[in-house]
């Protein structure tokens, strides 16, 4: 690559990014509970760290330097746009909170809350994060379950009850007429005004953004020349076990893996896949680039960005009163 240098320089960790708990999503619970998003940083730690400087200018017209470290455990992926997501623990006690107000709500109307604050769980276990961002890295794993990531222990529910009521369900959503029982029902039913009320006031956001960052960063990362020089070496050493795919993605993505279960030959790529990604530190390498990208989406979105980390606040120091009071 024209115009790069590489230094060497041994280091514990990336400078971290001052950041909330880590995790990775959120439901919120508006017409039922919905997906969001979670929070932390940018780091894989490993004992040396390759610096690449190059001389090009980022959008802000300063010099861009990519940092790749050797991704040893894929646990250990983070990303700058985790810091404006919240965990899986957040999630669910900010679901808590909030049906919690929203049964309150239905009381008032004297109808059964739609969801049972007691039945909202918190199924962390089956919360991969970004540790398949890059395909499997798993050799064991890979051994096991080929391209697929390994089954999760079931969610820890109740049995169902019956389903709600029409009443119930316009009441709660605020979909159906503007009065049940001769009150008002608040704009958005009982889960908007519960969602309101946690916010304490806080404008609310766009909370799929980061989501929508995240994949365009993760898009654009693939066509940055250290990502793709990576992806030639790995399709090299794939070559080299009898393998014809052009990028990592292709091996996921092939047609004959999508069996009932993972099949010897699958099992057999995927091994293959995963040692030619840790050889050459693939992972590594695209999450460098993967972070750069999402560094500069960030500052271009830097108040949207900032809106949904106040909101998240305010909405956890509500629910941690709320559910710490007897």
């Amino acid at each position: 690559m024209e115009g790069n240098t590489y230094v060497s320089q041994p280091v514990s960790t990336m400078s971290p990014d001052p950041a909330d708990a880590h995790g990775r999503g959120r439901s919120r619970l508006r017409r039922g509970v919905r997906l969001a998003t979670v929070a932390a940083l940018i780091t894989a730690a490993t004992a040396v760290t390759f610096e690449l400087r190059r001389n090009r200018a980022d959008h802000a017209g300063k010099a861009s330097n990519i940092v790749v470290t050797v991704l040893s455990d894929p646990r250990q992926i983070t990303l700058p746009l985790d810091h404006y997501q919240l965990s899986t623990a957040q999630t669910t006690l900010i679901n808590r909170a909030t049906a919690t107000l929203a049964a309150r709500c239905m009381r008032t109307f004297r109808l059964t809350p739609v969801i049972d604050p007691g039945q909202i769980t918190d199924n962390a276990g089956a919360n991969l994060g970004n540790q398949r961002r890059y395909g499997p890295l798993d050799a064991s794993l890979a051994a096991r379950y080929g391209v697929r990531p390994a089954p999760q222990p079931p969610a820890r529910t109740r049995p169902p009850a019956a389903g709600p009521s029409g009443d119930q369900l316009a009441v709660w959503s605020g979909t159906g007429p503007a009065t049940f029982g001769g009150q008002p029902i608040p704009a958005g039913g009982c889960s908007g005004a519960a969602e309101r009320d946690l916010a304490h006031g806080v404008p609310t956001a766009d909370f799929s953004l980061p989501a929508k960052l995240s994949a365009q960063a993760w898009h654009d990362s693939r066509s940055d020349p250290i990502v793709t020089a990576a992806f030639s070496t790995w399709h090299g050493c794939m070559a080299g076990s009898g393998f014809s795919y052009t990028q990592p993605m292709d091996v996921v993505n092939d047609p004959r893996f999508r069996t009932t279960a993972p099949t010897a030959q699958e099992k057999h790529t995927a091994v293959a896949d995963v040692a030619c990604m840790r050889l050459h530190n693939v992972a590594g390498i695209w999450l460098a680039a993967d972070s750069a990208q999402q560094v500069v989406l960030i500052k271009k979105n830097q108040r949207a960005l900032d809106a949904i980390v106040a909101v998240n606040h305010a909405m956890l120091s509500s629910a941690q009163t709320l559910l710490s009071t007897p």
